[in-house]
């Protein structure tokens, strides 16, 4: 028969483990809902910047001048992913054609018809962390196109 004595400290594993697993799904929760609030605001921020570029694009003057052109995309893009996410956010974008073709910039004014926008994003985590993982990077991809 065991004695009382051989059981101890027994309690105290249980509860290191327990509390181990109840910080590991507050990390799912909260920074899991956190990740989903991010993601979402990055695919707002790469939805505006693609309508605001294909407005330029739509506006353009003639006769067209494609590092003007280039100059306001830039402009947009930095103007509407910073205000929809912060300055840390990062993008890529190219123009792109009617099938979706990327059109390099020196001819965007004759076959430029929109633009594809990446946006990419790290954010720190909260509970995460203590499971070895400090920041979560996402990414949203837009494309828009001028309607004739």
């Amino acid at each position: 028969m065991e004695t009382r004595s051989a059981q101890r400290g027994q309690t105290m594993v249980i509860a290191a483990a327990f509390m181990a697993g109840m910080v590991a799904i507050m990390g799912l929760v909260v920074d899991g809902g956190f990740t989903l609030f991010n993601r979402r605001s990055a695919q707002n921020a790469a939805d505006a910047a693609a309508l605001a570029t294909v407005n330029s694009i739509a506006r353009r003057p003639e006769p067209c001048n494609d590092a003007a052109l280039t100059s306001a995309v830039i402009a947009d893009l930095t103007t509407y992913v910073q205000t929809n996410l912060d300055a840390t956010a990062t993008y890529s974008w190219d123009f792109i054609d009617n099938t979706g073709a990327t059109v390099l910039a020196t001819s965007a004014c004759n076959l430029a018809t929109g633009v594809a926008v990446t946006v990419s994003h790290t954010h720190g985590t909260f509970f995460m962390r203590v499971m070895a993982l400090a920041s979560i990077s996402l990414s949203a991809t837009a494309q828009a196109h001028v309607r004739a």
